[in-house]
């Protein structure tokens, strides 16, 4: 894992921010660049320092305290100063001698990458709470935000899917978004930035959409901009899994650095952090693979949308959010229903209240509740459904996505409001 998390770190590293003319120029996989702020050809960044720092606590077995994590973060930073890191943190780390001072002195405010970017090794632990666990506290330290939090326990558990083999490529991002309870996308093709909902996005649509280490390198690179993170990231997920080819040119593995802490070092600490994966019979808390793959896993694209208010009584109506994949009868046909007082309060039904009623048209299948996630964006709805719901429908995810211009989607924000009212699990993404 972590020597194709420095391979992709490296090669991304000579095409970060880079000028789209560098790219098509040079992004065929046969040769290192030089990175514009000096980094030498073939030497990784801040992205694999960081991560062996988790990688080396991890295997040490050391308490996982904000301490620890902190002394680590700074120790390996010492002894093998490098760029790479954003100028203002590397000036923090410059300034200060331990994880104390580190804990004593940053803002941890960020809602940029960085906790992400560490997070891949903490993909090995068995147990998906302890994971969640150690991914949000390591994130807390830097980027102690929703989206940092989110982000870093999202790319741990993209690399947990695949050590442990729990499923088909196509069907990771609803595992990630499962157990993060957040709505990511695997459908990203624009420039990425710095920001953690944005790489993780990108990470997601690589792993989800190519079928080899080249592809990765060669389409993370493409993306344009923050590509190092992403490429190191997607590219030792991606080293844990039969699903994708992995050979990549000899230049890579020849040509990156050696020094102390290089090819050698990645080699030795990848296989001491791989020993401590679990046998599969005693993972726990994980989603097994016939969990995962025995179940259908919905994705389709709605050339239909609408948000729909059907009034019956003063005092009774029903709010809808209808789905449908085309005008045949065969495709598919969803929607999401509420039934409401008029005014939008719940409707006078007392105890009788079931929550969001899904449907599954034309007459398939129609159930109340069940539901433990569903996000609705201006471009897609995801939706998880529960163990008992899954067995009983046969589905256990639902990925719509879709289109819409403004007033479209600000329609469809009003009608949601209503179905998703007291709904915990819900939310909308404006």
């Amino acid at each position: 894992m972590l020597l194709a998390l420095a391979i992709g770190d490296a090669y991304g590293a000579g095409f970060e921010f880079a000028e789209r003319s560098k790219i098509e120029q040079h992004n065929h996989l046969t040769h290192y660049e030089q990175h514009g702020l000096g980094i030498q050809p073939g030497c990784y960044t801040d992205d694999t320092q960081m991560s062996l720092a988790i990688s080396e606590l991890l295997i040490e077995q050391q308490p996982w305290t904000p301490l620890n994590i902190a002394n680590k973060f700074v120790s390996c930073y010492q002894r093998d100063r490098r760029l790479g890191y954003s100028s203002g943190f590397q000036h923090f780390l410059d300034s200060i001698e331990d994880g104390a001072e580190l804990l004593e002195k940053i803002n941890p405010h960020s809602d940029r990458n960085g906790a992400a970017m560490r997070a891949a090794p903490i993909g090995i632990l068995a147990d998906i709470a302890q994971l969640l666990q150690f991914a949000k506290m390591q994130a807390q330290i830097t980027h102690d935000t929703p989206e940092g939090i989110a982000s870093a326990q999202a790319i741990a558990l993209a690399a947990h899917f695949f050590i442990y083999d729990l499923g088909d490529k196509s069907v990771l991002t609803a595992f990630v978004s499962q157990h993060t309870a957040t709505m990511w996308d695997d459908n990203w093709h624009a420039e990425v930035p710095c920001s953690a909902w944005e790489t993780v996005n990108a990470v997601l649509t690589l792993l989800t959409h190519c079928d080899s280490a080249e592809q990765i390198l060669l389409q993370g690179v493409n993306f344009g901009g923050d590509v190092d993170t992403v490429t190191a990231v997607a590219l030792a997920i991606a080293s844990q899994s039969a699903q994708y080819q992995q050979t990549l040119p000899a230049f890579l593995t020849r040509d990156l650095e050696r020094g102390t802490y290089g090819h050698d070092y990645l080699v030795k600490l990848s296989e001491q952090l791989m020993a401590l994966k679990q046998p599969q019979c005693q993972v726990s808390g994980a989603t097994t693979r016939q969990d995962v793959v025995g179940m259908q896993h919905i994705q389709f694209y709605a050339t239909q949308v609408a948000g729909i208010t059907n009034v019956f009584s003063e005092d009774f109506c029903v709010f809808s959010l209808c789905f449908s994949e085309s005008d045949n009868e065969t495709d598919q046909n969803w929607q999401f229903q509420r039934a409401l007082g008029e005014d939008g309060a719940l409707a006078s039904l007392g105890e009788e209240d079931e929550g969001i009623c899904v449907v599954q048209e034309p007459q398939l299948q129609t159930f109340y509740e069940g539901i433990t996630s569903l996000a609705i964006s201006r471009s897609q709805l995801r939706c998880q459904f529960d163990s008992a719901t899954a067995e009983k429908i046969g589905i256990q995810s639902l990925h719509i996505r879709y289109q819409l211009e403004d007033a479209q989607w600000q329609e469809l924000v009003q009608i949601a409001k209503h179905v998703i009212v007291q709904c915990n699990y819900a939310n909308i993404i404006e």
